[in-house]
């Protein structure tokens, strides 16, 4: 056997204890939730049923962000289809037209996590349009064609990443950006967990 084939053995054996510490995690997290919750006086297939639906979701977001954080230490690449995003807006306050919901929030926060950049996704009846934005912000109010047909409501902002923060806080320039067009509502994902959230131009009606 060549150092390679040991190489890649090891890297697959890493890949099956990681995989197996997320399930265990997520499994130890339901059942901790199933206890709290009076789950546990359901009967046995019941009881494995429910810890089930529980663990899935907990464990997809522990890979998430396990997935996140190997791009940002540059332990991994993106995918082939975030990697031919990224190849078509290699620069900062660029953007380019893909196709009707080609591209997802998710990708957002792989992006952010490979450059350190804030990406923005903003949508119109017929296209995605992918900005790639600066270490702190999307100028997208600079570009004259952009901001046209974010106020005549051609296109939207659906969502932009937040690159340097696990807890995502919308700012008072984000509010204040789509209310400046007449939009209600945008969301933001983190590229440190995948997590998205809503946020509004009217910042109590997070609460609602």
């Amino acid at each position: 056997m060549d150092l390679r084939s040991i190489i890649d053995d090891n890297r697959h054996d890493q890949q099956i204890d990681e995989h197996e510490k997320i399930q265990n995690a997520a499994k130890t997290l339901a059942e901790e939730f199933a206890h709290s919750n009076g789950i546990c006086t359901k009967t046995e297939d019941e009881r494995e049923c429910i810890l089930q639906g529980l663990a899935t979701p907990l464990a997809s977001e522990e890979s998430t962000r396990i997935s996140l954080q190997s791009i940002r230490e540059e332990r991994d690449g993106l995918n082939k289809h975030r990697q031919s995003l990224l190849s078509r807006v290699p620069e900062q306050e660029k953007w380019s037209v893909f196709s009707h919901e080609s591209i997802e929030d998710k990708d957002l926060a792989y992006l952010s996590a490979a450059t350190g950049d804030e990406f923005a996704l903003l949508r119109g009846k017929n296209e995605d349009i992918l900005y790639h934005g600066s270490r702190a912000h999307c100028h997208i109010e600079k570009d004259e064609l952009l901001m046209e047909l974010l106020n005549t409501h051609k296109i939207r902002l659906e969502c932009h990443s937040h690159p340097d923060y696990e807890i995502i806080i919308p700012s008072q320039d984000d509010r204040d950006f789509i209310a400046s067009f007449g939009q209600q509502s945008s969301r933001i994902v983190s590229s440190y967990t995948g997590k998205i959230i809503t946020f509004h131009a009217n910042r109590f009606d997070d609460l609602v």
